[in-house]
């Protein structure tokens, strides 16, 4: 028998995903057999294995690790049913006092979009500030490359203005200044 890397190459995926995914299918197909298939939140057919989803019919977060392990508190629905029914039963008020409900150790929606778009907006600005930096960086690099070849310039005996033509897009006086600066009278 082979490794999961030989296993995971030849499949073209992860093992551990192909082998979930095989099980999916096999539960799948027994479940509709013995037409087990219908969601137990909206009472409606379950048509693909994707769609599936493993339930607990009392929510267990919160109130009792037995109810987690349960077997007659499971049921199929569909994982888009599952995803939005909401499990959590303790509420609170929110930290922010300004009287939402929130849910245990979260924060209410209003404050949870605010946090996410505060998180987005951090990102953002660090992003920005590297490439200012970034950019900075490679400026001061240009012009000690540009200031290097008008003092090599200047050596050779050329004048101010024959620089600014010779390198373009730099002033006569500009070079001058730059000679000024790093040639010792």
């Amino acid at each position: 028998m082979g490794n999961n890397k030989d296993k995971s190459e030849f499949l073209g995926i992860n093992t551990g995903t192909a082998f979930h995914r095989l099980r999916k299918q096999f539960y799948f197909k027994l479940i509709k057999q013995f037409n087990l298939n219908i969601c137990f939140r909206c009472n409606e057919e379950i048509l693909t294995e994707t769609e599936l989803s493993l339930d607990h019919k009392e929510p267990w977060l919160y109130v009792s690790k037995e109810k987690f392990w349960d077997l007659n508190n499971l049921a199929f629905s569909h994982l888009k049913c599952n995803v939005l029914y909401v499990r959590r039963t303790k509420r609170e008020e929110c930290r922010y006092n300004h009287g939402k409900e929130r849910y245990k150790n979260s924060y209410c929606l209003e404050c949870n979009r605010l946090k996410w778009h505060y998180i987005e907006y951090a990102k953002l600005r660090q992003e920005r500030r590297k490439y200012k930096i970034n950019k900075a960086e490679e400026l001061q690099k240009l012009r000690e490359i540009r200031n290097t070849q008008i003092l090599e310039l200047a050596k050779s005996g050329k004048s101010s203005r024959e620089i600014s033509k010779e390198l373009g897009n730099i002033s006569h006086v500009t070079v001058t200044k730059i000679i000024k600066k790093f040639i010792s009278p």
